[in-house]
């Protein structure tokens, strides 16, 4: 395994996986009630206007739940990095494509692109700032996961 990864960070610091489904209500019910899952950030996908919301686990992992207009699929990875116009050059000289270059994402507090390799899998590189709301918060932490149904 090497030391740095291909972004320049000492390892693959994963931040997040975005779900879209058609159907959020269903999904989002599931995810919190069912999984255990705490609700964070709500607010709405920047093209589509479509909902976004944030979810934590108690471990601290993260799901970005967005609805859109096809059943549930794997959108994005997002890694969180530390420089994000350092980490897209080293992504596009590893082969990967712009689609959105790294631009400012408000709501999150963060800056931001996104990459596509030529598989289809999309790849998101983000950094916070330091308030950011979706960054980890005492109450998620505390949230203790439900039962899963036997």
């Amino acid at each position: 395994m090497p030391e740095t990864s291909p972004i320049g960070e000492p390892t693959f610091p994963l931040d997040h996986i975005a779900i879209g489904t058609d159907r959020y209500d269903d999904t989002l019910q599931l995810l919190v009630m069912d999984l255990g899952m705490v609700e964070g950030r709500h607010g709405t996908h920047f093209s589509t206007g479509n909902r976004i919301v944030m979810l934590r686990s108690p471990d601290g992992s993260m799901i970005e739940l967005v609805e859109s207009a096809t059943p549930a699929a794997l959108m994005h990875l997002a890694y969180r990095v530390e420089d994000v116009e350092q980490s897209v050059a080293a992504l596009q000289s590893a082969g990967l494509q712009e689609v959105r270059p790294p631009h400012a994402l408000d709501a999150a507090k963060a800056e931001t692109a996104l990459l596509v390799h030529v598989s289809g899998l999309q790849i998101q590189v983000i950094k916070y700032e330091s308030d950011s709301p979706d960054l980890a918060h005492p109450e998620l932490q505390q949230a203790q996961p439900n039962p899963l149904p036997r």
